[in-house]
């Protein structure tokens, strides 16, 4: 069903993903701190 959405929509689907690894940037320099700190 996803295959279909990102055939007819591929630009919000590239959307979507830059948005997710966006996020993951944002939150993977975080996500260290903590746990290199909290270990």
């Amino acid at each position: 069903m996803a295959r279909g959405y990102f055939n007819h929509h591929p630009d919000r689907g590239l959307l979507v993903v830059v948005l997710l690894f966006g996020l993951a940037g944002a939150i993977a320099p975080a996500a260290d701190l903590v746990i290199g700190g909290g270990l």
